[in-house]
């Protein structure tokens, strides 16, 4: 970046029949500091059934933005709206440039989804690219706090997590920026401060590894040139794991003054029931994705990482869920195993 130049930041959303969810993150943005920082916000919609895409786009008309025109790319048609409105009252944060709403057509998942959004995004060339799950909301300064530990991390940094808060118990962390996973059973443990942050990098060994959240990270221009894009060989969870596993040299840091308010299994229906099971759904997905991570990078430890899958299914049966999630991980597992013989 020339100095005297702008930071320019692109900002990925991902919609899936959860237009309201969008709507709610959207209005915190606009509300964001955003100073010295040139913002464009990628919305897509992931094949929505819910009406979400015009939802959306009424909703942006609303908030004083134009429609500025509509096109294709790449097969996938999208609108672009600007601010240029001059009622006051309308107007959002200075900063704000466009957005492009885009319609995917199809759920392809999380990594599928963002990817349309950062590969219509590298057309720009922005310094960063700021991913942010629907179902979260920003403090004001958190843009701003971003770009400013960005800027004080050297230039091996290429990733930069948040301090996630939970959105219905605001005071309630939910991780320090990510999660240290254990290779043996892919069961992950949240962050709980820079301390302990700087304790799992200082103490890197074979059988763990840390990963920044989904539901906020940023990278660097540097890092999307480096990885190409997020790989799609999940359909949900265990993106970041292996987006840490791909990252060479990179570095990760977390960005602690920048807070985002997360709720948590928007899309997926993981609210916890008991035992802190999720859906069918999610438990097939993340049994799934586990096992195709595991075989990807880390094959000695397979057998203990279905194991652990497996009891997690038993428990389900102890915990009064029946015999549907049990079967849902099993399903998963075996799907994980077919996807990988394939590759």
């Amino acid at each position: 970046m020339t100095v005297g130049q702008r930071t320019r930041v692109s900002l990925v959303i991902l919609n899936w029949n959860s237009y309201r969810a969008t709507i709610a993150c959207l209005e915190s943005v606009f509300l964001m500091v955003k100073g010295e920082i040139k913002l464009d916000i990628y919305l897509v919609d992931n094949g929505s059934e819910d009406n979400s895409v015009d939802k959306l786009a009424n909703h942006l008309i609303g908030c004083g933005l134009s429609l500025a025109g509509s096109s294709f790319k790449d097969g996938l048609k999208y609108q672009t709206f600007m601010e240029n409105s001059t009622d006051s009252s309308k107007k959002t944060n200075t900063g704000l440039g466009e957005i492009y709403l885009i319609e995917a057509g199809v759920n392809g998942g999380y990594a599928k989804g963002n990817n349309i959004g950062l590969r219509f995004a590298q057309r720009l060339s922005y310094d960063y690219y700021w991913i942010l799950n629907n179902d979260t909301q920003v403090e004001r300064a958190c843009l701003k706090q971003l770009i400013e530990k960005a800027r004080e991390d050297d230039r091996e940094t290429g990733l930069w997590g948040v301090k996630l808060m939970q959105l219905n118990n605001p005071d309630e962390l939910e991780c320090f920026g990510g999660y240290q996973i254990s290779l043996i059973t892919m069961r992950g443990h949240p962050t709980r401060d820079l301390s302990h942050f700087r304790r799992l990098q200082d103490n890197k060994n074979s059988c763990g590894s840390f990963y920044i959240s989904g539901a906020s990270m940023m990278l660097s221009s540097h890092l999307l040139d480096h990885i190409k894009s997020l790989s799609e060989d999940y359909f949900l969870y265990c993106e970041e794991v292996d987006l840490a596993s791909r990252m060479g040299a990179f570095k990760m840091s977390v960005a602690d003054k920048a807070v985002v308010f997360h709720v948590g299994g928007g899309s997926a229906k993981t609210a916890n029931g008991k035992g802190g099971f999720g859906s069918a759904q999610s438990e097939y997905r993340m049994a799934r994705s586990k096992v195709i991570y595991s075989l990807k990078y880390n094959k000695k430890f397979i057998t203990s990482v279905i194991t652990f899958q497996f009891l997690r299914g038993l428990k389900s049966i102890l915990f009064g869920h029946g015999i549907s999630l049990f079967k849902a991980i099993v399903l998963g597992i075996k799907s994980g195993f077919l996807f990988r013989s394939e590759l």
